[in-house]
């Protein structure tokens, strides 16, 4: 991404802050959300680079788990709290599911998904483990 897509990205922050002049909890939510998402992509960005096998890969990993954990969890919970009850335990039950998923791939399974090289495109070859 070029330096000009990450201000268009910030076109709806503002937005929302104008909207939700009296809501300080709405601007934090999409502040954290922002900053979130564009350390997501730096983390991604610096995993690409990385040589295959190095152990910064390992750290970066880790690192773009715990941010799409915290996404999660925050759009969860600003979900479930404009719906009815039954809703909301499917919500978080659907978090929970994603996040059980996204580890077992990372931690687990770090095979799951390998990315061979060709020129500047990357092909997804999924590779199929026996479940436990």
């Amino acid at each position: 991404m070029t330096p000009s897509s990450y201000g268009l990205l910030l076109v709806p922050l503002f937005l929302l802050a104008y909207v939700s002049a009296n809501s300080s909890a709405a601007r934090l939510f999409a502040c954290v959300s922002f900053l979130t998402l564009l350390l997501l992509r730096i983390c991604i960005h610096l995993h690409e680079a990385a040589p295959h096998g190095s152990p910064r890969r390992r750290s970066i990993r880790a690192a773009v788990w715990s941010l799409s954990t915290l996404l999660t969890a925050m759009f969860s919970y600003r979900v479930a709290e404009t719906l009815p009850l039954p809703m909301v335990v499917v919500v978080w039950c659907t978090g929970a599911a994603t996040l059980r998923r996204r580890s077992r791939q990372l931690w687990i399974n770090a095979a799951w998904i390998i990315f061979h090289e060709r020129g500047t495109k990357y092909t997804q070859i999924t590779v199929h483990f026996p479940s436990a």
